[in-house]
C-alpha cells in the first residue's frame, strides 16, 4: 500500500460498477413440445427427444457386489422408450438382457476392474456374449420368432446401409451372411432350382386380420412385445401373423422352400470391420472410483472401439427419483449413439425464428474446439482433445485425440492432423466443405496468443489449402503472397476465440438476485476491457484489399472493428458466485469478409458472436442446463482428461510410442534447464512405429498419412484401413467413411 501511495495510486475497496446486458435464451424444441427454460435450466420430464437415436445392441458388465445392474437397466430401458429411443429391434429387451448379462461375481471368477487385466477380461466376456446373442443368434431367440437382427454394414467400397444378419450362413473365414434393402441390392440368396443356380430375395408371407395373405419384405416385418407388425409405406404399421418364408426371383416368381434345393447367402461380410460394432457397453460400477473408471474408458475407447456408459451403484441407489436419474443417462446415450444416419439429438435450437444457431446456419460453418491436459513434470505428455460441431445447432459433435510431448501450444503438424480429421468428420456428415471456421481455444495464456496465430492458425490454413489442392485438380491460388501455405483468399475465413477461465473477475448484480448471482446470459463488454478492445487485435491485420479475382469473397462495408472481447456468464447460478468466462477474440476475418453476398451471409460482429456463443452453451448433451464452458470445448476438455488418465498405461505397455516432430522447425525445439535444445515428440500407435525407423527408406513402402497415424482413438475416427476404394471428395480422402460413433466424452 505504501508503494502505491508513493506513485500516486490509491486502492479502492469498492467494486467497479458496470452496465451489463442479458441475452435472450434460445427456444428449445423437443419432439413433442417446447422446453420451459428458466435461467438457463429446463427439465426432461415427459419430453420426447427431437431425434431419438437407436440402441440396436448392447453388452452389460455388472461390477457391483450384489448384482443389481438388471434393475437399473430395466428402469433405464423404460425411460429411454418414454423419450422416444428405440431398443434392439425384433427381440424383447428383457430377454436380451438376460442373455448378454455378465457378472464376474456370478461366474465366481476373480476380476478386478481397476486393473487392465480385469477390465480386459470383463469386456471380452461381455462382448462375446453380446455377439453370440445378437449376431449369431446362438440362443435362437430370433429364429424362434422368424426374425433377424438388424444392424448396419459397410461394403468394401465404403457404402453403408442397413442390413439383416443371416446367422445360418457363416463361412470358414468367419464371414456372415446379410440381407440388404431392396433399394440397395435386391438379391439375398442363391438357390438351386432344377439343377441351376438362381438369384432370389427372401420374402415373408403374413396373414392380415381378415386372414388374407400378403407378401412383404423382411425389412418391413417387425416383432415387438410378442406381436408381429407389417410396416407400411407411410410409416404406419398393422398387426399380422407370420405364415411362411418364400423366395422371390427378379421376374416376380415365388418359390416355396419345399421346391428349392440347397441355398446360400448371396452377400457375406467380414464382421470384424464391415459390421457395426455392439452399440453400447453398459457398465455398472460399485463405487465412483477414478482408477476403475479410467480402465473402463481406456478399454472402451482405445482397445475395443465400443462406446461405454457407466453407472455407479452408490449414486443410483441414493436417488429419490430414479426415473429422473435414468433420464439424464438416456440423454447421454442418445448423444453417444448419434451418427450421420440417425441424426440423433436431444432437442432442436430455434434462434431468431429459424432452426439452428444464428449466423452458423447462414453458410457452411465449421465450429472447432480444442483443449489440452498436461501431465506433471517436464517429461510428461500433453493430451489434446479436439471437437467439431457437425450440425447447424452445434449439438452433434465428433472428436479426436492426439498426444505430444509437454507443451502449452500445439505443434504445427499436430494441429494440421487435428484439423484434417475434424474436417473429414464434418464433410462426411454435411457433404459440404466449410466456408467459415469458428475456432474456440482453451488453455492459452495471453503470452501465447501470437504463437497460436503463428503456429496453430497457420496449420489450419495449410490443412485447408492442401485439401483444396487434393480435391480440386488444377487449383492454384492467384494471390502472389500465398506461397502454397494458404491465405485469406483461398481458405475458409477464420475467427479465433480464446476462452480464459483463470482470471480474478467476478460479476454480481447490484440488487439481490438469485443468491448474489447474475442471470444466465449476462454479458459485460465495456469499461473493464476497453483498453484491450482499443488495440483492435482481432481485425487489425486482416487485409481489406480485394485483388479482383475472388468469386467467393465479399468485403464488408463499414467494418466495426473496435474490439470483440467480452465476459459472459452463461450458466445459471446454483451455489456461490458464478464466475464468467473471458472470451478473447484474437482474429476475426469473418468481420471483414463474407463467403456469400449480403443478405445471404452477415458479418460476425461482437453482438452476433456473443449471441451464438451463448446459445451454444445450451447444446451440452449431458445436462439440461446452459453450461459455463461451451460444449465444443467442454467435450474436448473431458476427452483430453480421460486420455491423460490412461495414457501412462498405454505408454508403459508400448501401445503408443514417441516419434520426433519435424526437427527443421524451430517451433519444435525445446530448451532444457541445462541450456541444450531437444526436438519435441508426437505419439503414434505402436503399429506405425516401423514407419519412423531410420532404416525405413524403401520407396516401395507406402507410409500412411500423418493424421491417420497420430489418431489415438482410431475406432471413433473416420479412418478405415480396410476400404479398397477411396471414398469422399472425389478420391481425395483415402480410406475414410462416416464414423459409427463419432462422440466419445458425453
Amino acid at each position: 500500500m505504501t508503494v502505491l501511495k508513493k506513485i500516486g495510486l490509491v486502492r479502492s475497496c469498492e467494486p467497479v460498477q458496470l452496465s451489463a446486458k442479458v441475452l435472450d435464451q434460445p427456444r428449445l424444441k423437443f419432439g413433442n413440445q417446447d422446453a420451459s427454460v428458466n435461467n438457463g435450466d429446463w427439465n426432461l420430464n415427459r419430453m420426447e427427444f427431437a431425434k431419438p437415436s437407436e440402441l440396436s445392441s448392447f453388452a452389460v458388465i455388472d461390477f457391483s457386489r450384489d448384482g443389481r445392474a438388471k434393475d437399473y437397466i430395466v428402469n433405464l430401458f423404460n425411460v429411454m422408450q418414454r423419450h422416444g429411443m428405440a431398443l434392439p429391434c425384433n427381440v424383447h429387451p428383457s430377454r436380451a438382457l438376460d442373455k448378454v448379462y455378465f457378472s464376474p461375481r456370478e461366474n465366481r471368477e476373480p476380476c478386478f476392474p481397476d486393473t487392465q487385466a480385469g477390465a480386459f477380461y470383463a469386456f471380452d466376456q461381455s462382448i462375446s456374449k453380446a455377439k453370440k446373442f445378437f449376431w449369431y443368434d446362438t440362443s435362437k431367440e430370433y429364429r424362434s420368432h422368424y426374425t433377424w437382427f438388424k444392424s448396419r454394414c459397410t461394403s468394401e467400397t465404403g457404402e453403408n446401409s442397413e442390413c439383416l444378419l443371416l446367422p445360418d450362413y457363416v463361412s470358414e473365414e468367419g464371414k456372415i451372411g446379410v440381407m440388404l434393402p431392396t433399394s440397395v441390392y435386391p438379391p439375398t440368396h442363391v438357390i438351386e432350382l432344377r439343377g441351376e443356380e438362381l438369384l432370389v430375395r427372401l420374402m415373408v408371407v403374413v396373414a392380415l386380420e381378415n386372414r388374407n395373405e400378403v407378401t412383404i419384405d423382411p425389412f418391413d416385418f417387425i416383432y415387438e412385445k410378442d406381436v408381429y407388425y407389417a410396416l407400411q409405406n407411410n410409416g404406419s404399421r398393422h398387426k399380422v401373423n407370420f405364415s411362411r418364408y418364400v423366395y422371390e426371383s427378379r421376374d416376380g416368381t415365388r418359390h416355396d422352400f419345399s421346391t428349392v434345393g440347397r441355398s446360400r447367402a448371396h452377400i457375406l461380410i467380414d464382421p470384424t470391420w464391415q459390421l457395426s460394432p455392439i452399440s453400447m457397453m453398459l457398465v455398472y460400477l460399485e463405487e465412483n472410483d477414478k482408477k476403475t473408471y479410467s480402465m473402463v474408458k481406456m478399454t472402451s475407447q482405445f482397445f475395443k472401439g465400443i462406446p461405454s456408459q457407466c453407472c455407479v451403484h452408490a449414486k443410483f441407489s441414493a436417488q429419490r427419483s430414479k426415473d429422473q436419474y435414468c433420464s439424464n443417462i438416456a440423454l447421454k446415450m442418445n448423444t453417444k449413439l448419434m451418427n450421420v444416419y440417425n441424426q440423433g439429438r436431444g432437442w432442436n435450437t430455434i434462434s431468431n425464428g429459424k432452426n439452428g444457431i444464428a449466423w452458423i446456419s447462414e453458410a457452411p460453418t465449421m465450429v472447432m474446439g480444442v483443449d489440452m491436459s498436461h501431465g506433471i513434470f517436464q517429461e510428461a505428455a500433453s493430451v489434446i482433445g479436439g471437437s467439431v460441431c457437425l450440425d447447424e445447432g452445434c449439438m452433434q459433435l465428433a472428436q479426436t485425440m492426439r498426444v505430444t510431448s509437454k507443451s502449452h501450444t500445439i505443434p504445427f503438424e499436430i494441429m494440421s492432423d487435428i484439423t484434417k480429421t475434424l474436417f473429414i468428420h464434418f464433410f462426411h456428415h454435411r457433404k459440404l466443405k466449410p466456408t467459415r471456421i469458428l475456432f474456440y481455444r482453451a488453455g492459452v495464456s495471453e503470452g501465447d496468443f501470437d504463437t497460436v496465430l503463428r503456429r496453430e492458425v497457420a496449420a489450419i490454413r495449410k490443412c485447408f489449402f492442401d485439401i483444396r489442392t487434393e480435391t480440386e485438380p488444377g487449383f492454384t491460388c492467384e494471390n502472389p503472397t500465398c506461397e502454397k501455405g494458404g491465405c485469406l483468399y483461398c481458405t475458409p475465413l477464420i475467427t479465433v476465440v480464446v476462452c480464459q477461465t483463470q482470471h480474478n473477475i467476478k460479476i454480481v448484480p447490484i440488487d439481490d438476485h438469485d443468491g448474489n448471482n447474475v442471470p444466465s446470459g449476462t454479458i459485460v463488454d465495456k469499461k473493464v476491457i476497453d483498453y484491450k478492445n482499443s488495440l483492435k487485435k482481432a481485425t487489425r491485420d486482416v487485409s481489406r484489399f480485394n485483388p479482383g479475382f475472388l468469386e467467393d469473397r465479399f468485403p464488408v462495408e463499414n467494418v466495426i472493428d473496435d474490439g470483440f472481447d467480452f465476459f459472459m456468464t452463461s450458466q445459471g447460478g446454483l451455489k456461490g458466485t458464478s464466475k464468467p468466462i473471458y472470451y478473447r477474440i484474437i482474429l476475426n476475418e469473418n468481420a471483414v469478409w463474407l463467403p456469400q453476398p449480403p443478405p445471404v451471409s452477415s458479418p460476425l460482429t461482437r453482438e452476433t458472436l456473443e449471441l451464438i456463443t451463448y446459445h451454444m452453451a445450451f447444446q451440452y448433451g449431458t445436462a439440461t442446463k446452459a453450461v459455463r464452458s461451451l460444449p465444443v470445448l467442454k467435450y474436448s476438455s473431458r476427452l483430453a482428461e480421460m486420455g491423460l488418465n490412461y495414457f501412462s498405461t498405454l505408454r508403459n505397455d508400448h501401445k503408443v510410442v514417441p516419434v520426433p516432430l519435424d526437427g527443421k522447425s524451430k517451433d519444435n525445439q525445446r530448451k532444457l534447464r541445462d541450456g541444450t535444445f531437444v526436438t519435441g515428440e508426437k505419439f503414434v500407435r505402436s503399429e506405425f512405429e516401423k514407419f519412423f525407423a531410420e532404416s525405413t527408406d524403401n520407396p516401395d513402402i507406402l507410409k500412411p498419412p500423418s493424421d491417420f497415424m497420430t489418431e489415438m482413438v482410431k475406432y471413433f475416427s473416420p479412418y478405415e484401413e480396410h476400404l479398397q476404394i477411396i471414398q469422399g471428395l472425389e478420391g481425395a480422402l483415402p480410406h475414410t467413411r462416416p464414423c459409427a460413433f463419432p462422440h466419445l466424452s458425453a
